[in-house]
Order: C-alpha cells, then sequence, then structure tokens
C-alpha cells in the first residue's frame, strides 16, 4: 500500500499507509474528514547480474540489430587485450587501431592481431 499526505478541514496535515481506492479517512488529531493530498514516488533499484550477456559491455551494444555481431567482436578484442596482459604483466599495453602493443621496460615490443 502506498504512503498518502492527508489534509483536513482544519489544516492538521498527517500521513497514512492506504489502500488506493481510499480517498478520504478520518483526521488522527481532530476526527473531521481529511483529504488525499500528494502520493509520495516509489523507487526500486535492481541489483545482481542479469540474464543479458551486454549487462556490463558499452551502450551501442545493447541495441541496434548487429547487437550479437557487435557483442562477439567486443568480446573478441577483450580476450586478445586479456591475453597480452597475461604474457607481459610488467608492460604498458595500448590499442593501434589494430590490435594491442605491449611495450616492455626494454624497449621491446609484442603485438596481438
Amino acid at each position: 500500500m502506498p504512503i498518502y499526505d492527508f489534509k483536513c478541514e482544519k489544516g492538521h496535515k498527517f500521513e497514512a499507509m492506504v489502500p488506493v481506492e481510499l480517498k478520504q479517512i478520518k483526521c488522527e488529531k481532530c476526527g473531521e474528514p481529511a483529504e488525499r493530498a500528494v502520493v509520495h514516488r516509489v523507487s526500486a533499484v535492481f541489483k545482481g547480474s542479469g540474464t543479458s550477456k551486454t549487462d556490463n559491455a558499452p551502450i551501442d551494444l545493447k541495441v541496434g540489430r548487429d547487437a550479437n555481431k557487435n557483442w562477439e567482436r567486443y568480446h573478441n578484442k577483450f580476450k586478445k587485450k586479456e591475453s597480452i596482459m597475461q604474457k607481459n604483466p610488467d608492460s604498458t599495453i595500448y590499442s593501434d587501431g589494430e590490435g594491442y602493443v605491449a611495450v616492455n621496460k626494454d624497449g621491446s615490443t609484442d603485438r596481438t592481431d
């Protein structure tokens, strides 16, 4: 049941949790009829993982006709980055637009395609 604000004819204001269909109740202080004033908004928070494999993917992957194809491309790119990071844990990793490059401390490079 929602919580409503009520105001009686004498100006007393109070809150009450009542069914939606009940529009008028008696004032808690004086017993006069009190009319419903404002509905309090209710917020909902959904937590946890959903059923979609794109829960944490970029927004453009969640919409559009080619969402599945885009998801596969995004996922493969992520796997490549993860792979080069595991091979070169102390390197600086960057993307050159075609793949990922690891620059080691000695200046040598390793790349993925």
